[in-house]
């Protein structure tokens, strides 16, 4: 058998490494990150708790403990329809994060697929 190669044109060349830099920013977006470069401008994150393996939506936001002089920053997280917060102690923070995926509805409202 034969091969057959096709010589590509500059714009096919150029056309195929602008989406092989699209699909690398796109992988990069769904990589766990340090959380030390977490946002802590009250963006919503997927957190990771390694003392439990547990993935759950946060964000950074400032938590007082009834003394309004003692007010100090920490992960506030949760998950839907459940009173499960499971960091109590310190030492069972997140150690990574990554930005939430798009919805299925917003996906079809971006004209992706849902």
């Amino acid at each position: 058998m034969t091969k057959t190669y096709h010589a590509m044109s500059m714009p096919e060349i150029i056309a195929m490494q602008d989406e092989n830099a699209r699909l690398r920013a796109a992988l990069a977006e769904r990589e766990w990150r340090p959380i030390e470069t977490a946002p802590k401008d009250g963006a919503a994150v997927l957190l990771y708790y390694p003392h439990n393996d547990t993935c759950i939506r946060g964000i950074y936001t400032e938590v007082n403990d009834g003394d309004w002089e003692s007010g100090y920053r920490t992960w506030m997280e949760w998950v839907v329809d459940s009173e499960h917060f499971i960091q109590e102690d310190p030492t069972e923070a997140p150690t990574h994060w990554m930005p939430l995926p798009v919805t299925p509805i917003n996906a079809m409202r971006e004209g992706g697929e849902g």
